[in-house]
């Protein structure tokens, strides 16, 4: 009988999750879910899957922009704390006001905790992949240029930015499934032109640092 934890680990994309997949295609303790593109998508298709089938684990993985210079292109992030552009106080853009500031929902609402989705698995987590832990946002719709990305970094003060993560957040935590988001960087945030990403490189190392990931969950 397996005693080992069932793990899910789900991407946005097949490219993301690829790699992975090839890689432990042979563990039997391991599934797979391609959740979609965006907050909807993800909310979906990953509430679909936990419905189905009992896990101790769930982990997303994905590429990401950063915001911030000291991490570049291959480097991999474990995900801290999400923020959710679409409820947030988004007062950078014209003065709008977001679901929060509106008081329409309660930025303390669980699993919010002022207006922030908490991970509490990583410290332990990273005590046996020492990686740069970082703070996300989530949006629907990705920087456009770099006035827009410095926009939002200093409003928001997060170092990367995906278009899944507040939603993985918000269906593990409601679920109560221990959880982690693993991200490796494949542009600045702002560069539209997809020909200065470096997908590749950020596929390559999110891989490697994905299958060290199961390995450190085996041992927790």
């Amino acid at each position: 009988m397996n005693s080992l934890p069932r793990i899910l680990i789900v991407a946005a994309t097949e490219i993301e999750l690829a790699p992975l997949r090839q890689c432990l295609q042979h563990r039997t303790d391991i599934d797979f879910a391609v959740t979609g593109v965006g907050v909807l998508q993800t909310t979906y298709n990953l509430t679909r899957r936990l419905a189905a089938q009992h896990y101790q684990w769930a982990v997303c993985v994905g590429i990401a922009g950063s915001f911030v210079p000291h991490l570049q292109a291959g480097d991999v992030t474990l995900v801290h704390t999400e923020r959710l552009d679409d409820l947030s106080n988004s007062q950078y853009m014209q003065g709008f006001e977001g679901a929060f500031a509106r008081g329409l929902t309660d930025a303390n609402q669980p699993p919010f905790v002022n207006e922030t989705l908490l991970c509490a698995y990583t410290t332990a987590v990273n005590k046996k992949l020492r990686l740069v832990e970082t703070q996300s946002l989530t949006v629907s719709l990705l920087a456009q240029n770099a006035a827009q990305a410095q926009e939002r970094h200093s409003f928001y003060g997060t170092a990367i930015e995906t278009m899944e993560g507040a939603a993985f957040f918000y269906v593990c935590s409601l679920q109560n499934l221990p959880f982690v988001e693993l991200r490796s960087i494949s542009n600045r945030v702002g560069v539209a032109d997809k020909a200065q990403w470096n997908v590749p490189l950020a596929l390559e190392r999110l891989a490697v640092a994905a299958h060290k990931l199961v390995e450190a969950l085996h041992k927790l």
